[in-house]
């Protein structure tokens, strides 16, 4: 007797299944018509500005939101993350929710912090040191690495793969990379080159680094880039004389490089895409842009304090805008650009369009912006969240 065994009812199976389709279809259609009803009720223009909504609209419901305190001191470095803010500082590395105060540390004597977030990721990093760590939100800490020798570079995606660039045994430099699992998928070793500036890509399928190097009496920085599923250099470009000092993917295929001169953007192939050259002098950049950055740089005009200029992928000018006032900082992530001045806190859109303003800054000193429009506003001791 066979044990294949034809269903009696197969139509009203079928019929089951595409009720449940039928269903499914008109959640997902309810829940997007009840998102655009809140968004045009409460005046909301963009996605950023509905995120904010949902994320926020009981936020009054708890006296210290939007509140965070810490301890003062100069080496301290901050970075914002999603709902919160990540301090690294000589003591270690501390994460502070929106709504309770401290949700993670890590103590440990660090001598030069530095920290990078991305999403809910947190990644801190000793510069010249051995240690770094990797934290979520909500997960708490995912990596705890210490390296045979200083590490010099690091970098983070939203998914929570990292690299770093450090030094090991006979070789010159070796970049290991860590998936979203936080798992070591691929490790670079350089014995004829050193290593200054590394970034993975959002899908961490792509490894980019500078390398400098010296021939003769001329120095000179190479761009290479990597695949993780491979042992063979995939593409370098020359960087000519000049020193890098961040490198970053603005998305899966364009990277950018900051060097003394100005912006050089460039394809996952290493084939140049475009470049910023000012002219004038780069106060600080910012790759954190969704496909753009910005640059903050000194005016030589009377009545001008400082201008930042937009730009995009090709290296064409997005926005530009002057300012009267003192700059004390610059902020960029997602679509959001943040201009802190001694008067005001100001957030444009990428064609530096304002956006939002307010001359209430709380003495900060630090303006992080966030991907959904939020900005934390950070001093010697405390911080605080601003909703536009």
């Amino acid at each position: 007797m066979s044990d294949n065994v034809t269903p009696m009812h197969p139509k009203k199976k079928n019929l089951r299944k595409l009720i449940v389709r039928i269903v499914a279809a008109v959640c997902v259609l309810a829940l997007v018509a009840a998102v655009v009803v809140v968004a045009v009720r409460n005046d909301l223009t963009d996605f950023g500005a509905v995120r904010r909504y949902f994320r926020y609209r009981n936020a009054s419901d708890t006296e210290t939101f939007g509140q965070y305190s810490y301890d003062a001191h100069n080496a301290n470095r901050f970075a914002a993350y999603d709902e919160g803010l990540a301090l690294a500082s000589v003591g270690g590395l501390q994460l502070l929710d929106d709504y309770t105060g401290e949700i993670y540390s890590f103590h440990e004597n660090i001598s030069s912090p530095k920290v990078l977030t991305a999403g809910e990721f947190a990644l801190m990093y000793d510069v010249g040191g051995t240690r770094l760590v990797l934290a979520h939100a909500t997960r708490g800490e995912l990596l705890s690495q210490k390296a045979a020798e200083p590490v010099l570079d690091a970098n983070l995606t939203s998914t929570g793969a990292v690299c770093y660039i450090a030094s090991e045994g006979n070789y010159k430099a070796v970049i290991p990379v860590y998936n979203a699992d936080q798992q070591q998928i691929y490790t670079w070793y350089s014995a004829s080159a050193y290593f200054n500036q590394v970034a993975l890509s959002p899908d961490a399928k792509t490894l980019a680094a500078v390398s400098i190097g010296q021939t003769g009496a001329v120095f000179g920085s190479s761009l290479v880039i990597l695949h993780t599923d491979s042992t063979e250099i995939q593409a370098t470009a020359s960087l000519g004389d000049t020193l890098v000092y961040e490198l970053d993917f603005l998305s899966d295929n364009t990277l950018c490089a900051w060097t003394e001169n100005g912006l050089v953007f460039f394809t996952e192939e290493a084939a140049e895409r475009g470049r910023y050259e000012p002219g004038a002098q780069i106060e600080k950049a910012d790759l954190n842009g969704s496909g753009f950055a910005a640059l903050w740089l000194q005016s030589d005009l009377a009545g001008e304090e400082g201008f930042v200029v937009t730009i995009g992928a090709d290296g064409t000018e997005k926005g530009r805008l002057a300012f009267e006032e003192q700059i004390l900082d610059l902020s960029v992530c997602g679509g959001y650009v943040t201009v802190l001045t001694a008067q005001r806190l100001c957030v444009f859109d990428e064609a530096m369009q304002l956006y939002a303003e307010t001359d209430v800054t709380y003495g900060a000193t630090r303006a992080l912006q966030r991907a959904d429009g939020s900005v934390v506003l950070t001093a010697s001791s405390n911080a605080v969240l601003y909703l536009p």
